[in-house]
């Protein structure tokens, strides 16, 4: 008993933890629940002809139907989850770091998706409807995938300055394998990816050599000290190779072969497009705001 106090003295569940995991993963899904059920989900339902602010944004917590909110509740559990984890038990962002990026996201993003299907997508005809979750939980799991770099990047002592070229790497490598697993593109359009790939990863060139190399020595050290060997096979194997294996499924799911569910559905692949690209430059988005705050200050004192 005596292990375990020390254990939870060391780690405390801190009020503002407690009601951090409250806030994404109980309030939200009640609210969106609420939504369906109620006359909410037809009345925020946004009409290309009709657009109106409210409808612009709360559009994108409305549902076409049942298998719709399951489908998109069951994909925000995951990647919130996974997202709480990275942020509450290996602190990769603060608190504050952390709501500045939900903000973005729960706030920002949306009227993004919601404009871009209204103005920027010349085949919407002006009768079309838009609802759902997905273009937000898109930006979750883009988000989830910056914050494994973020945690790279912070651990082995690099700044963030950089992220932007990383984090363009990983978008051009999705689009890779977009094109030849999902819709067959040609070659000129893989061609093209792969120079962006290629010169994104130029530039980040000496991050990952500097990755690599703590990595290596962490190796190697680890390697003297048969417990620490075993607890980074127990990293590997236990956290890190199931977190890339939950990424890829949860990438997929955003990106499916079949853009008509059972129900009849269209599914709004742009949103999954526009959300997950800018959920991964949240952190880099963060980043340089501070970044030009600070310079401001400076200059201003």
């Amino acid at each position: 008993m005596k292990k375990y106090g020390s254990l939870l003295r060391k780690y405390p569940l801190s009020k503002e933890n407690a009601i951090d995991a409250m806030v994404f993963e109980i309030v939200i899904p009640i609210f969106l629940f609420t939504v369906f059920f109620t006359p909410l989900n037809q009345v925020f339902a946004l009409h290309a002809s009709n657009p109106t602010l409210s409808t612009i944004y709360f559009s994108n917590f409305a549902h076409a139907d049942a298998n719709h909110l399951i489908n998109n509740l069951t994909l925000y559990l995951i990647s919130i989850y996974l997202i709480l984890v990275l942020v509450l038990a290996f602190k990769v962002r603060s608190r504050k770091e952390f709501y500045f990026d939900m903000a973005i996201i729960y706030l920002l993003i949306p009227f993004i998706i919601s404009l871009y299907n209204i103005y920027l997508h010349p085949s919407h005809s002006t009768t079309a409807v838009f609802i759902g979750f997905s273009g937000i939980v898109a930006a979750l799991i883009g988000y989830f995938v910056s914050l494994l770099f973020v945690l790279m990047y912070t651990k082995t002592g690099l700044k963030l300055s950089n992220l932007v070229f990383m984090a363009c790497a990983v978008i051009s490598i999705n689009l890779i394998l977009l094109t030849i697993l999902r819709y067959r593109a040609g070659f000129e359009e893989i061609l093209t990816l792969t120079f962006l790939t290629f010169l994104c990863l130029m530039v980040v060139k000496k991050d990952i050599v500097h990755i690599s190399s703590f990595v290596s020595s962490t190796l190697k050290s680890s390697l003297q000290h048969k417990n620490l060997y075993f607890l980074y096979l127990l990293l590997f194997f236990g956290i890190l190779f199931p977190t890339v294996m939950i990424s890829l499924i949860l990438w997929f799911s955003l990106f499916p072969d079949d853009l008509i569910t059972d129900a009849g559905n269209n599914v709004n692949i742009y949103a999954h497009y526009i959300g997950y690209y800018l959920g991964i430059l949240v952190p880099w988005i963060v980043y340089l705001i501070r970044s030009i705050s600070k310079r401001w200050d400076l200059w201003l004192s």
